[in-house]
């Protein structure tokens, strides 16, 4: 359902409205109740392609606790495989199991699911009885912001340089976690890269969440038909919510902390290697998914290599390294690999050709290419004025892009196996220069303030007040 006809029209930092349909998104609504009463919607905390996130209170305890409830659509594989293969669920929570009760350091830079997941039915199921199919739901930590979040709000789109490189080497850190037990994310971009929220700040970020929540009146494009009613009552469309909850974290990003400490997130995608997708069936960003997965071939671990390489890239410099350009992503993507890194081998060309049964890629022209990898990071750093490219040149040494380059070009490999482990990757001596410098990745509110500059006066305002000020301008509607 990545395509889908448009009904409904688009409301800014809401989902897609279209998406509310049979196999697609679950209706929730503020209030709602979750495993016998055990859990209640607060907020919207943020969407995706194939889910929507929600602050909930978790009232298991009597205790004023609150989870991230991550509701996927129905046609995703944790869905689906809950009722059609139980196989895979029985892997999938095998693996999650075996993350879970590992030992390890790096374990801290992953953000795994409580062992508490459920599922949940609703008209969008995936049977052929409405109501009658599942919604898999993952409860998670409370989070902060995504570096996806920081990025679209950051100066020249791009993060502070500080922060983007120390949050390089936690990423690598939390992806050797998880590959040194044979799992793989399969899903490396970043919006699934989360701010790690210290235990002092949770309970203000919490009430930051729950004081406020904006509400929008999904609206049918003019000429479509009303259908027969609301998830929830009212006048409209089977199937979608009454209203729509505005995603609260984007809008608060001013009233964060920047946190020292990012975590990999949404473990929608992982797998255990090698894998191989179902058609039509991948959950992967396309414009980070390794070739051999855009191809619908096996992969394996060095597939997150790839994607972490397209994300390394990213977080340096607010860009994707191969863009998305046309309604067609897939051939789109793979062109705009064909300009970086040329022609791929006759191997994986001959496997496209196969898949696609048609050779949409064309035939090796022999000219050169727009932008190699060393070319687009020289860019990145040097400026480019006719490409809206801000100038970097103290952010980067000559000897750092040369180290970034060869990096980055062994990452993204078209063969898998010429790609390096991510211990290699770690060890690689521009990985090792960030390593080497990083800076304490946990700091308590009583030892960083929020802000400094929060008044011109020498007042001694708390963060608590400096977090809270200003709720009242994000008012309820609905």
């Amino acid at each position: 359902m990545d395509w889908v006809r448009q009904r409904f029209e688009r409301i800014a930092g809401a989902e897609n409205f279209d998406h509310y349909a049979l196999g697609g998104l679950r209706p929730v609504l503020l209030g709602e109740e979750f495993k016998e009463g055990r859990y209640t919607i607060v907020n919207k905390l943020g969407y995706g392609r194939d889910s929507t996130v929600w602050l909930a209170k978790d009232d298991v305890s009597g205790a004023d606790d609150h989870v991230a409830f991550k509701i996927y659509r129905a046609d995703h594989p944790l869905s689906e495989n809950w009722i059609s293969d139980i196989s895979a669920a029985r892997t999938y929570n095998e693996s999650m199991e075996l993350l879970r009760q590992a030992s390890d350091a790096n374990k801290q830079y992953v953000l795994l699911p409580h062992s508490d997941s459920l599922t949940t039915g609703c008209p969008n199921g995936i049977r052929d009885v409405p109501g009658d199919g599942i919604h898999h739901v993952q409860v998670y930590p409370v989070a902060g912001p995504s570096i996806g979040d920081r990025t679209r709000v950051a100066k020249d789109y791009h993060l502070d340089i500080t922060q983007a490189k120390r949050a390089i080497p936690q990423i690598a850190l939390g992806l050797q976690f998880m590959h040194s037990h044979g799992i793989g994310h399969g899903d490396l971009h970043s919006d699934n890269i989360l701010e790690q929220v210290h235990e002092t700040d949770l309970p203000l970020l919490t009430e930051l969440f729950r004081t406020f929540a904006q509400t929008r009146n999904p609206k049918l494009l003019e000429g479509q038909p009303p259908g027969p009613r609301y998830w929830g009552g009212g006048c409209g469309e089977a199937g979608v919510p009454a209203y729509a909850v505005l995603a609260m974290t984007p809008l608060l990003l001013d009233k964060l902390p920047t946190c020292r400490s990012v975590a990999i997130a949404d473990m929608g995608a992982m797998f255990k290697s090698p894998a191989q997708d179902k058609p039509g069936k991948r959950k992967c960003k396309v414009t980070n998914c390794a070739p051999e997965r855009l191809m619908g071939l096996e992969y394996g671990l060095p597939s997150d290599i790839w994607s972490l390489g397209c994300l390394i890239f990213e977080i340096l410099f607010g860009r994707e390294l191969f863009s998305l350009m046309a309604q067609t992503p897939d051939t789109c993507v793979l062109v705009e690999m064909i300009k970086r890194l040329g022609w791929p081998p006759n191997s994986l060309h001959q496997s496209w050709k196969q898949a696609q049964s048609s050779d949409s890629l064309g035939t090796p022209s022999g000219k050169r290419f727009f932008y190699d990898i060393r070319e687009t990071i020289e860019t990145m750093r040097n400026g480019d004025a006719a490409l809206n490219v801000p100038e970097r040149l103290e952010d980067f040494s000559e000897e750092e892009i040369s180290q970034l380059t060869d990096l980055l070009c062994s990452m993204v490999q078209y063969e898998p196996a010429a790609r390096p482990t991510i211990a290699k990757v770690l060890d690689h001596p521009w990985m090792q220069s960030l390593r080497d410098c990083e800076c304490p990745v946990t700091q308590s509110r009583e030892e960083e303030s929020f802000d400094e500059d929060t008044s011109e006066d020498d007042e001694d305002t708390s963060m608590d007040e400096a977090m809270l000020d200003g709720c009242h301008t994000f008012p309820v509607h609905g």
